[in-house]
């Protein structure tokens, strides 16, 4: 079902553990917002694991490597910038209770879902979805959801760039984002 960010902000209070998953072959953007996602939900008390079928490339560990793992016994899935249940990998048979993505045509079956199209980056999205859930932006979540943003519209170049894009970055700075 599609829902606002604001729906999306309550129904995430409903659940205590996720394991949020990002795309194969991940890159910048699916690991900073996934990991940022991670970071806010566990800000508000909840569990969560980041997963996917590739690991976190070499270059991104540094800010991986301080965002713990929680033991999770039976989680809820999260996909994260996935536009279709194959760019999952191995968790493309896994019911998935919320989406959220910003690619056309995203056909993840899922509980709860949010999709903006004509967002540049999906970590615009997750920034907004952590201010809904009343999230306290920190150091680290700032520098995920920044390298995410800088990642996916290619250093603000892509077509689908847009003054939220640029305001979100600039918020993320003041944020402690290391620009």
């Amino acid at each position: 079902m599609n829902i606002t960010i604001r729906e999306m902000a309550e129904k995430l209070k409903c659940y205590d553990e996720y394991a949020i998953v990002y795309h194969i072959r991940p890159d910048g953007y699916c690991i900073g917002s996934s990991f940022a996602l991670a970071l806010g939900l566990q800000s508000i008390g909840k569990k969560c694991i980041v997963v996917g079928r590739d690991n976190v490339p070499q270059i991104h560990q540094y800010l991986t490597n301080a965002v713990q793992q929680d033991d999770t016994k039976n989680p809820v899935y999260f996909s994260v910038d996935a536009v279709s249940p194959m760019r999952t990998g191995n968790y493309a048979d896994k019911h998935f209770t919320f989406c959220i993505d910003h690619h056309r045509d995203n056909s993840i079956n899922a509980d709860f879902k949010y999709v903006e199209e004509d967002c540049g980056a999906c970590s615009e999205i997750v920034f907004k979805l952590l201010q809904a859930m009343n999230v306290v932006i920190t150091k680290n979540i700032a520098n995920l959801l920044y390298t995410a943003l800088v990642t996916d519209t290619r250093c603000f170049q892509t077509s689908d760039t847009s003054s939220q894009s640029f305001e979100i970055a600039a918020e993320l700075v003041r944020y402690g984002a290391d620009n």
